[in-house]
């Protein structure tokens, strides 16, 4: 079994709030409100509210068998055969996540803050910075993400109280942008903004039992108001049809701050708040790609897969056309299939391991 210590309840959140929030910062957002225009608001409310629901069986697999993560329940519920179909399924997923968050990263980076860089520098430099973390395992990471979430709270919500002179609600009309019967549809694919409370599958066994389902509904719960109320004031600074054409809403939004003409490029902020979210959200997709496949096969330690997995997902990043490509199957893949793996999956798992019977081994741990 790979050991990485414990963490506690805040930890976990932390730890799985910025991969949830990272998204958002990229062109995730600018989909959203091409699809639901002045609703795109609605539409994350309402899809991390059903993320809520659909959680509900993890939940009730991380109950049923204390002390296993969801490779070893997956195993244990449905065989080692379909059982590590159903755990490699999680781990593609994984890993395609990392492989089109590490291009977008580089992207974006060089669109607004290094625009002489090659592209090729400036991914190897990211996906180096990416393996860090895995090496130092998972409580020390846990442990700065705790840290850093104060911080990081005040310097994103501050630059959005910022905007609060540019902010008007007539923007906000109509109430149900394209129509309601579009705005379900929609949450139901955007239930996958909160797909990363998957993650919490393979940190359970790290967590105290009566708390490892709880950090997911806590997880959910304060992402869903973070992201409501992001999307909620980006899109009363600028109008749906404006906001829709930028590659990076926010970015643009905090641009489009003023202080006076001694207060200038404000938006430096945050490009170093955006990037240490989504370098975070980065290094634990890695670690769980990396560590996923050390136990799936078994294996005692998951460092030695590092630095090929980190090579795989630099070549994989480098295959993908350019941005655009990179942003389309985020946009599929991401924003509207996740849920699949995140909910799905494990609801799966579940209806096996309550059809044949089987639980775990009770813990007091």
């Amino acid at each position: 079994m790979i050991r990485e210590g414990r963490i506690g309840l805040f930890e976990a959140v932390a730890l799985l709030l910025w991969p949830t929030l990272g998204k958002i910062f990229l062109s995730y957002s600018s989909g959203i409100i091409q699809e639901n225009l002045s609703a795109a608001w609605l539409v994350v409310l309402a899809g991390c509210l059903l993320g809520l629901i659909f959680y509900l069986p993890l939940a009730a697999l991380l109950t049923r068998f204390p002390g296993e993560d969801l490779t070893g329940i997956a195993e244990r519920a449905a065989g080692p055969v379909i059982g590590k179909m159903l755990s490699g399924i999680l781990i593609v997923y994984f890993f395609i996540s990392t492989v089109l968050l590490l291009r977008q990263i580089a992207e974006t980076v060089i669109g607004t803050a290094l625009p002489q860089f090659p592209l090729l520098v400036v991914i190897i430099l990211l996906a180096a910075v990416m393996a860090l973390p895995a090496g130092w395992g998972l409580e020390p990471t846990a442990r700065v993400a705790a840290l850093a979430t104060p911080f990081l709270l005040i310097g994103g919500i501050g630059i959005f109280l910022l905007q609060y002179g540019n902010l008007k609600l007539d923007y906000l009309a109509p109430f149900w942008g394209p129509g309601l019967r579009e705005i379900a549809a929609n949450s139901l694919a955007r239930s996958s903004l909160v797909s990363e409370v998957v993650f919490l599958g393979f940190l359970a066994p790290f967590l105290p039992r009566q708390k490892k389902a709880a950090a997911g509904f806590y997880l959910i719960a304060l992402a869903g108001i973070l992201l409501t109320g992001a999307m909620l004031i980006g899109q009363m600074v600028f109008p749906p049809g404006v906001a829709a054409e930028h590659s990076f809403p926010f970015y643009e939004i905090s641009r489009s701050i003023y202080f006076g003409r001694f207060y200038q490029r404000v938006e430096f902020i945050f490009v170093l708040v955006w990037l240490t979210i989504t370098m975070l959200s980065l290094s634990l997709r890695f670690y769980f790609t990396a560590a996923g496949v050390a136990k799936v096969f078994k294996m005692p330690y998951y460092q030695p897969l590092i630095g090929i997995m980190a090579f795989t997902v630099l070549a994989a990043a480098l295959l993908l056309h350019d941005y655009n490509t990179a942003v389309f199957w985020d946009n599929l893949i991401q924003g509207r299939l996740a849920w699949i793996p995140a909910f799905l999956i494990p609801a799966l798992i579940y209806l096996i391991a309550a059809a044949r019977g089987k639980h775990g081994k009770q813990t007091n741990v």
